[in-house]
């Protein structure tokens, strides 16, 4: 038997169209009916990702990246081949901005706040479609850097070896370019921050992993491939200082939504400008209070000290490399030295986490003790690299209940 209580009469509105959640709903029970709401006017944005990551686009994508001479075998894909896609996915690509762009003006206005004025999708299309250019060249990228690349940055980036399958390395790429076009179309100014507060005011982590699942990511890993989106999105160095709640302002006081609006969206950066986003090794003190960093670095607590597991906290340096990698892959002649930058600070930040024998307090700087010299002799043992499976294996010290919101 089910008994229902505290009876109330709702009847719809324009803001609230409780007719529209009732027929969505169609007899199901949700926690908060507020919440249903704020989601029901989400469906639109977030079936227009789920369009745009759709795995037939994914895979056209993965079938036309270049390649190193060699690589791929028969015909390569033509110009004509590739302009093609790009327009195609643009056209994707265009659909979820205009409907991401109304809704995040509704959200921000119903929290109180005042939206900033969009440019039109058509105007920001050549910096969607610049961008996608570094994508398909990524590939081609690992071969300006002096050592091959290491499996875990196989695992997450396009690479002539990939350890994964093609939709799974591709659609995360895709999805992020996506949101920073959305980001920089509202306000090309702080579209760093923007682009944070849309993860979370837009509510995109359930439908990237749902995507994500859709493209070959099993069970949970859909959603840590969410997850890791959204650290990339919280590690930049503008995003430091990023409200810490969907509600609080993004716009700062003296900055006239409308005049930032007016200028005209910025083309990725120039070669000199590649690999400001690797300046820093590993990762900033705060980061390790985020649940996604944790979760994600498989972070637990053994004898006494917290600790991090090497091969995903390997994956996730790495993955913070891609906006740099792909800005590298959109120059006609990748600068080795920007390659050599990015090297540099993943094995760095690798050999303070050594140093620190994986100890979190140490690398966030909450420890006493020198992080060349523990205190601790041993640190827990972790499984091998080599055997390490980020599909199959669960984290170390860590269930599924540990799996953030």
């Amino acid at each position: 038997c089910h008994v229902f209580m505290d009876w109330r009469e709702l009847r719809p509105t324009a803001a609230y169209p409780w007719d529209q959640l009732c027929d969505f709903l169609d007899g199901r029970g949700v926690p908060d009916l507020d919440d249903a709401l704020v989601s029901l006017e989400l469906q639109p944005v977030h079936h227009a990702f789920n369009e745009l990551l759709a795995p037939d686009l994914v895979r056209r994508l993965a079938d036309l990246a270049e390649h190193p001479n060699g690589v791929v075998a028969g015909d390569r894909p033509t110009s004509r081949e590739r302009a093609e896609f790009s327009q195609a996915a643009w056209a994707r690509c265009e659909d979820v901005i205009q409907k991401a762009q109304a809704i995040y003006r509704s959200r921000r206005s119903a929290a109180g706040l005042d939206p900033p004025a969009p440019i039109q999708p058509r105007q920001i299309g050549p910096v969607f479609r610049e961008r996608l250019h570094g994508v398909m060249r990524m590939p081609t990228v690992e071969a300006v850097f002096a050592a091959p690349w290491p499996a875990a940055a196989r695992r997450v980036l396009p690479s002539p070896s990939p350890q994964r399958t093609a939709t799974v390395i591709w659609g995360p790429i895709l999805a992020w370019c996506a949101i920073e076009t959305i980001a920089e179309s509202i306000q090309p100014k702080d579209s760093d921050r923007i682009a944070l507060d849309l993860f979370d005011r837009l509510r995109l982590r359930e439908p990237l992993a749902q995507a994500f699942q859709s493209l070959g990511l099993v069970g949970e890993q859909g959603w840590r491939v969410a997850a890791r989106i959204k650290v990339l999105l919280l590690a930049r160095p503008s995003a430091a200082q990023a409200p810490g709640h969907a509600d609080d302002p993004v716009l700062s006081p003296d900055e006239s939504p409308t005049a930032v609006a007016s200028q005209e969206p910025a083309a990725p950066g120039p070669s000199g400008a590649i690999a400001s986003e690797a300046e820093s090794e590993g990762l900033r003190h705060d980061l390790w209070l985020d649940p996604d960093v944790r979760w994600l670095t498989g972070v637990h607590d053994a004898d006494g000290h917290t600790y991090l597991v090497q091969e995903p906290y390997e994956e996730l340096l790495w993955w913070l490399q891609m906006p740099s990698i792909i800005k590298l892959a959109g120059v006609p002649s990748p600068d080795k030295a920007s390659a050599a930058r990015m090297a540099s600070s993943v094995n760095h930040a690798l050999a303070a986490a050594s140093a620190a024998q994986y100890r979190v307090d140490l690398l966030a700087g909450q420890g006493t003790e020198n992080a060349s010299q523990p205190a601790i002799s041993e640190p827990p043992a972790v499984e091998p690299a080599d055997s390490y499976d980020p599909i199959s294996d669960g984290v170390p010290g860590l269930s599924n209940a540990a799996k953030p919101n």
